[in-house]
């Protein structure tokens, strides 16, 4: 016989519960069987998930054989991803945990490519959309993003306001 529930517990809140532990198992599995980074994987408790990010949690990839150039796209897709993510990183000093878990899972995905199309090839979509990148900002702005110390990071970041208030002032009304 099954035992009735109290009035107390909370019928959602244990639904939830179960849910959210079907979803973090199954995103386990799913990165481990993937031979994806299982240190990607969600956190879950007290009826709470963290760290839950679909583009690297969520449904499996269907099967399909993606040509070369294809792949050339998604690397430069992932590789567009963590500039980005390195960029915001200069200009705030901060990242969410999301974007965290996309760079790693980004580089990964890298990883992968490489095996299948070859290192020299991934490497150059990586330059290529450096180049791309590069071509929006100053050589003084590229060369402290590649190259810089901390120093002069924190010393770029603190100019930032007053370039953009330069800007607007500068611009016609």
């Amino acid at each position: 016989m099954k035992t009735p529930k109290r009035a107390t517990e909370a019928t959602i809140g244990e639904t939830q519960r179960e849910k959210s532990g079907r979803v973090v198992s199954k995103a386990l599995r799913t990165l481990v069987s993937e031979g994806r980074r299982p240190e990607l994987a969600p956190l879950k408790g007290g009826g709470l998930i963290i760290g839950y990010v679909d583009e690297i949690h969520g449904e499996g990839g269907v099967e399909y054989k993606p040509t070369r150039y294809e792949l050339l796209v998604v690397a430069r897709h992932w590789a567009e991803l963590i500039l980005d993510t390195e960029l915001d990183w200069l200009y705030s000093r901060q990242a969410d945990g999301e974007e965290c878990r996309l760079e790693v899972h980004a580089e990964a995905r890298l990883d992968r490519i490489a095996k299948v199309i070859g290192k020299a090839a991934v490497e150059k979509a990586i330059a290529e959309v450096e180049s791309a990148q590069r071509k929006h900002m100053d050589e003084e702005h590229w060369r402290i993003f590649a190259e810089g110390t901390e120093e002069e990071w924190a010393a770029f970041v603190r100019r930032i306001p007053r370039k953009l208030n330069d800007a607007t002032e500068s611009t016609p009304t």
